[in-house]
């Protein structure tokens, strides 16, 4: 199963419910292809960073998040890099 941390960025542009909505149809569509949702993690930005989406704080962030969740080996280093993954855009 695959797991997933969704990551919602509201602008001033969007309205509160509207942007509630929306993650929350991000997560039924999540689940309904399979993945376990771990974590939801929001900001509100002006526009989304060309570089990170978020902003690099938050970018760390969920990168922590997502090395907390992984499994460890006494071989295994942490690395200060940000772990790859799946992106997927709605």
């Amino acid at each position: 199963m695959e797991r997933a941390i969704l990551v919602g960025i509201r602008t001033s542009e969007q309205d509160a419910q509207a942007f509630d909505d929306a993650l929350a149809e991000l997560r039924r569509l999540a689940e309904t292809a399979g993945a376990e949702v771990l974590h939801m993690v929001t900001q509100r930005r002006e526009r989304p960073d060309p570089a990170w989406y978020m902003g690099r704080g938050k970018a760390e962030e969920v990168a922590h998040l997502a090395e907390a969740r992984r499994p460890t080996s006494s071989s295994s280093t942490r690395s200060s890099r940000l772990p790859r993954c799946a992106t997927w855009r709605r």
